[in-house]
């Protein structure tokens, strides 16, 4: 899935102005950029908390991401075409095979791809169980997983002093793991072994995220 010049120009023109709003907005305070390679096959995979995740997620990187977001958002005409013009497309609560190919061919073309492995928005203070998709196409693929916490989206507006301010998401980017990278073995075997690993990280990151 080579990025397209239409898709490129919408993704840039619309990252501008999605940054200087969540700016405005949220005042995003982001740990650990540099852990997002600017080059190569990634796949980023945060914890799911509200849809605003997308927006403020894509304010940690320059990086042009292509996102799976679940197929309900698809029905809508105007959001499936802001969607698909930025590179995105649908995947449903299964993950057909028709979707895993498309994500495992965003990788081939190095490029970054974010999933969200609760796979729905959760609003416990713990995560979800994590499906297989983001762990398949990790191994998949062979390439190093982002795990991402992100907090402080669940009320947008704060209460002090009697007067309404405005939320602040903090966003915790940790360091890539690559265990599984190029190991040999089942495929099966190596994602039951990677999961249980993304998820006590991406706790761990939701729980520093909250402390910021």
């Amino acid at each position: 899935m080579t990025w397209k010049r239409k898709e490129r120009y919408w993704y840039h023109s619309g990252h501008l102005l999605s940054t200087a709003i969540t700016y405005l907005l949220f005042r995003p305070k982001i740990i650990g950029r540099d852990n997002i390679p600017r080059e190569g096959a990634v796949l980023i995979a945060p914890n799911h908390r509200s849809m605003l995740d997308i927006p403020c997620l894509g304010c940690a990187t320059f990086r042009p991401l292509r996102f799976m977001a679940k197929k309900e958002l698809f029905t809508n005409k105007f959001v499936k075409w802001y969607f698909e013009t930025n590179g995105s497309f649908s995947v449903d609560k299964d993950a057909s095979p028709q979707a895993l190919k498309k994500a495992l061919a965003v990788l081939r073309d190095d490029d970054a791809l974010v999933i969200f492995p609760e796979g729905t928005r959760n609003k416990k203070s713990t995560l979800s169980e994590l499906a297989g998709g983001a762990g398949f196409l990790a191994a998949k693929s062979s390439v190093p997983i982002v795990p991402v916490g992100i907090a402080g989206l669940d009320k947008l507006i704060k209460w002090k002093y009697c007067l309404p301010l405005p939320t602040r998401v903090k966003i915790v980017i940790g360091e890539p793991i690559t265990s599984h990278v190029n190991q040999e073995g089942k495929t099966s075997e190596i994602v039951n072994a990677l999961l249980p690993v993304l998820e006590e990280r991406i706790q761990k990151l939701y729980e520093d995220a909250l402390t910021l």
